[in-house]
């Protein structure tokens, strides 16, 4: 089991073994997680508005509200919100350089597996292993 370490300020450490595994799990399950959104949002991402002043013209507001409704109670104003998130996270720049940076963030992608062993050879070093694997 990881337990995180109380540190500073009411903040905790997350257990070594943990990180070391988001190390190497982190590219792959982002680049799935997103394939998951593109497949599954699919067009929600493209027909937004390009402007929150569309909101605002009454004229394009109606269509938004009958075109770009939620489910479940949700208005287009809040369903809208959302899929911009979205589209910030995947589709923009700022998503385009994160996915590098997921990518690439601890070196090489073709280098991270085979660094595990040493990373558990690490942890059984300083006491972190529970001998079970």
């Amino acid at each position: 089991m990881f337990e995180a370490t109380p540190w500073v300020n009411g903040a905790y450490l997350p257990d070594h073994a943990a990180l070391q595994t988001y190390r190497v799990m982190a590219p792959m399950a982002y680049a799935k997680i997103k394939n998951i959104i593109e497949r599954n949002v699919t067009s929600g991402l493209i027909y937004l508005p390009s402007s929150a002043r569309d909101l605002n013209n009454p004229q394009i507001d109606k269509y938004l509200a009958k075109y770009v409704r939620g489910s479940n109670g949700m208005d287009h104003v809040e369903r809208i919100k959302i899929l911009k998130l979205m589209w910030d996270a995947i589709g923009s720049e700022f998503g385009g350089r994160h996915e590098l940076y997921e990518i690439n963030y601890s070196g090489s992608p073709g280098r991270n597996p085979p660094a595990m062993p040493a990373s558990g050879a690490d942890l059984r070093q300083h006491g972190q292993d529970d001998g079970d694997g």
